[in-house]
């Protein structure tokens, strides 16, 4: 069995000559190895010592105090010991002997620790942890009567954590859900989501024929959740018997037929965007059957114009409802290396922008907007289908509600493909070219020039976790701030402007206390509840002689506001 939390309005980006690039390369890998404004941006650094990596981050407040908590879910495996006791017999003893033998063994453990905020900022380790048992499938954000909630075999259940700092699960939901038994962690499943339209988020439950919908309360009243589901719909597709293997969609959460009720979106594993499914809730609580999305056909301009390839869905403009973009490759075909390399490196797209209601109705529709741009274009900031995902997408930029766009380009060449026979890495120099939407509905450039950051690929493991390198805003503006990583300890931030552009310089350069490994280790959100992201990078510490999994050191750089309540 499994699960898909994915995002449905994940792209599922169709690579022409590029493809045939990243095709050669992981080829070669089968081969086998041969700021003036530093006043401006303040952070509060402190590192939290742990057992192991911390699978699950989560800011609440627990405790009411209008500080913002972190819990953290650490799983990690270390050595212990087992006793047998058995009775046998032994020459010249009379009678049965007990014998203990001690077998040394490896453990998986998982336990949840909750860090208090400070008034001073920063946080302290309330009480002991809270040891998890092999029923908690998944723990996140909750309503606000139960602000941490956890995935169980039962159900769900809420974190509480008492006067005298000891944690606690309190049972909320019987309702066991679809993994129930298989002693599966799963972290980043994002099943709390406004579906009821109230205001106050709800819980997606995953059962076993379909996602049980339980309404929060904004209160403490009943735990904070509902304990009977106010709906339930349907997995779409779903077989008549139950195979031995079983993929499940978790939807997403999107008004997509403007109405002003939230829809869920399923898609089909490992078909993207073309697999869509939605069912729009065409009243409080009712939804209808899971219809399939049908994608625009061209746009009836030139005879010339192809299907395109699907890579969002998503509110684009200020109307109700969402758009539907697909992207045409404008790069010739059919051409040699040398112009591949070259497309591979700035690839062109004209992206084009539909209406949802034409699709959801089966027809097709002239675009709304139809631009070009230089640069990979899918969907990065919710994800991909892809092995191959890139730190750009649909974004709003500039905080005017109007969604913009994040192409990506890179610095490939043939000595850096040779050089993968020899390390099996791959390091590319990522330029992010911005497309501001303008009030008319036009795309237009950014002025200056586009943004940098180094990415590295191990091609022994194909799959870039990359974070969205637009996900923060930590001058508290509303504008996406640019965080450039990479650059072994450097970490440049970059503040966002009206126009979607950035400055050349960043603003403050952090200093990490040591270099970042992997861009996957790297979390940006509000972790102490300010209104202020913050930064927190893993840090795999050596193993002692006792441990197996590495104890890791979590690095937080905490942005503060300065005197005054400024920047």
């Amino acid at each position: 069995m499994h699960l898909h939390p994915a995002d449905p309005s994940r792209a599922t980006t169709r690579y022409r000559r590029p493809a045939r690039l990243l095709a050669l390369l992981a080829a070669l890998a089968l081969l086998g190895p041969a700021a003036s404004a530093d006043a401006e941006l303040s952070f509060q650094e402190q590192s939290l010592e742990l057992p192991g990596a911390p699978a699950t981050l989560v800011p609440a407040d627990l405790d009411g105090d209008g500080l913002g908590d972190l819990a953290v879910v650490v799983i990690y495996t270390d050595w212990d010991q087992i006793g047998i006791e058995e009775l046998t017999e032994m020459d010249q003893v009379e009678g049965l002997v007990e014998v203990l033998t001690i077998v040394p063994t490896l453990m998986d453990r998982r336990e949840l620790r909750v860090y208090r905020g400070r008034p001073g900022g920063g946080f302290a380790l309330a009480g002991e942890p809270l040891p998890l048992p092999l029923g908690v499938l998944s723990v996140g954000a909750g309503p606000p009567g139960a602000p941490v909630l956890a995935l169980t075999d039962d159900g769900a259940a809420a974190l509480r954590l008492d006067a005298g700092g000891r944690l606690s699960l309190e049972p909320l939901v019987a309702d066991p859900p679809v993994l129930a038994g298989t002693g599966t962690y799963l972290a980043g499943l994002d099943l709390v989501e406004d579906v009821s339209g109230d205001g106050v988020a709800d819980l997606l439950l995953p059962a076993a024929d379909g996602i049980d919908l339980y309404r929060g309360r904004a209160d403490a009243a009943g735990g904070g959740l509902e304990a009977q589901p106010f709906a339930r719909v349907p997995y779409p597709d779903l077989p008549a018997t139950a195979p031995a293997s079983r993929d499940v969609p978790l939807p997403s959460v999107l008004d997509a037929d403007g109405n002003g009720l939230p829809d869920l979106l399923f898609r089909r594993p490992g078909q993207g965007l073309s697999g869509l499914r939605v069912a729009l809730q065409t009243a409080p609580g009712r939804f209808a059957p899971a219809a399939e999305v049908s994608w625009p056909h061209g746009h009836g301009a030139s005879a010339d114009d192809s299907d395109g390839s699907p890579v969002w869905i998503g509110p684009v403009d200020a109307a109700p409802g969402a758009e539907l973009v697909v992207t045409d490759s404008t790069d010739e075909e059919d051409v040699g290396m040398r112009k591949e390399l070259a497309q591979a490196r700035e690839p062109h797209y004209r992206v084009r922008v539909h209406p949802f209601a034409a699709a959801a109705a089966g027809g097709s529709s002239a675009p709304l907007a139809s631009f070009d741009v230089t640069g990979f274009v899918e969907d990065s900031d919710r994800g991909s289908d892809t092995d191959f995902t890139l730190p750009g997408g649909f974004l709003d930029l500039n905080g005017d509600g109007l969604t913009d766009l994040v192409s990506v380009t890179n610095d490939i060449s043939f000595f850096k493909a040779m050089r993968v026979l020899a390390t099996w890495r791959l390091t590319l120099e990522l330029g992010f070219h911005l497309w501001c939407q303008q009030p008319d509905g036009r795309f237009v450039r950014a002025p200056g020039e586009p943004p940098t950051s180094t990415l590295t690929i191990d091609l022994r493991d194909l799959a870039l976790r990359q974070r969205s390198l637009f996900a923060g805003d930590f001058d508290g503006d509303g504008l996406r701030d640019f965080l450039a990583l990479g650059r072994a300890r450097q970490v440049g931030i970059h503040r966002g402007r009206a126009d979607c552009s950035y400055p050349e310089r960043p603003d403050r350069t952090l200093r990490l206390r040591e270099p970042l490994r992997d861009l996957a280790l790297a979390t940006i959100d509000d972790l102490d509840g300010d209104g202020l992201d913050d930064l927190a990078v893993t840090q795999p510490q050596p193993v002692d002689e006792a441990g197996v999994s590495p104890p890791v050191r979590l690095d937080l750089y905490l942005s503060a506001r300065t005197a005054g309540g400024g920047r």
